[in-house]
């Protein structure tokens, strides 16, 4: 599956490049352009969940009654936005 490619307004500075696509939750499509920018953000953020929760187990629960839904849930919207 393709990633979508930068367009020239994107900051590219913290975006994920190829090296990085193995460690994603999901791929998105290159024909998503619309969505890239809070794609990003959110998987940036799922990344640093699962950091979080790997380096501190006892702030697991915590982390989980706060974020977990949330990513879930954003992880499930593109799941059906690259079926």
């Amino acid at each position: 599956m393709m990633i979508a490619k930068p367009s020239p307004t994107d900051d590219m500075e913290y975006a994920f490049d190829e090296d990085s696509f193995k460690w994603l939750a999901v791929l998105l499509p290159e024909e998503k352009t619309d969505i890239r920018d809070a794609y990003m953000l959110d998987t940036a953020l799922m990344l640093l969940y699962g950091v979080a929760v790997c380096a501190s187990p006892m702030d697991e629960q915590a982390m989980e009654e706060h974020l977990s839904d949330y990513l879930v849930q954003r992880l499930g919207l593109y799941r059906r936005e690259t079926a």
